[in-house]
């Protein structure tokens, strides 16, 4: 056997090594639970997985090309998505949480990381966005927020969550009102009149639209805080507009 016929047989060898770990890798990311997304530097998708077509509902002939705006929602502010891409210019990685658009319109939460991978040069050649829905992690934090900080009867956020927001924001005033009567209401009529009452006092404040917010703070106290200035100075009008407008007769 000739020098040539070993280089031809050792440049066989390495093509198939070569395709086979090729095969490989495409295995892994085509069957990786997370949705792969490849761009180029040009900000076109060249490439994406079985997840994504699954999480995304776009196939790889419909998107393939594309800006990856397509996914882009209006959940997040543009300084959001400038920020994102500062971090990959800067650091060549991001990962956080998105707010994505499918291609039926609906908006999911995911968990998504995105890196710069480089060429031989070292000079930025691919952009890798990884990510996974996190829609179930969300509502069991809605649940766990509502929970602790939602009145189960009015919906109104109560006096755990008013009391931490008053620890780190500004308010120019508050007004706390005592339904005095509630408790006698519950009494003699029961549970239900009583929290219609309640309910149908809630709706006239917020129909009055006096004020900014509106807590629950106990099973018969409604709290009102105020974000204008101005209303300080003129209280006991706005006092007496909530009063006219909302302490009203009314039947159920």
């Amino acid at each position: 056997m000739t020098t040539f016929d070993h280089l031809n047989k050792f440049d066989k060898n390495l093509k198939e090594q070569y395709e086979r770990e090729i095969s490989i890798f495409e295995s892994i990311f085509q069957n990786a639970m997370e949705a792969i997304m490849v761009t180029d530097m040009d900000n076109r998708i060249m490439w994406i997985n079985l997840a994504f077509e699954k999480l995304y509902q776009y196939k790889a002939s419909e998107i393939i090309g594309e800006s990856p705006q397509l996914l882009q929602s209006d959940y997040h502010e543009q300084d959001y998505h400038l920020n994102i891409w500062d971090a990959i210019d800067k650091k060549g990685q991001w990962q956080g949480e998105l707010w994505n658009r499918c291609k039926d319109g609906s908006i999911i939460p995911v968990h998504q990381s995105i890196v710069q991978i480089a060429a031989t040069n070292h000079s930025p050649a691919y952009i890798v966005a990884t990510s996974f829905d996190i829609s179930d992690k969300k509502d069991n934090e809605l649940k766990v927020f509502q929970l602790a900080y939602l009145d189960a009867t009015t919906g109104l956020k109560n006096k755990y969550f008013i009391q931490d927001k008053l620890k780190y924001h500004f308010c120019s005033g508050i007004i706390i009102i005592k339904l005095q009567n509630l408790r006698r209401i519950d009494n003699q009529y029961g549970e239900f009149i009583a929290n219609q009452v309640l309910k149908n006092v809630i709706k006239r404040l917020r129909y009055a639209k006096f004020h900014d917010e509106i807590y629950q703070y106990s099973a018969n106290r409604i709290v009102i805080v105020l974000k204008d200035d101005s209303l300080e100075k003129n209280i006991n009008l706005y006092i007496d507009k909530i009063e006219k407008n909302t302490f009203r007769s009314f039947s159920l």
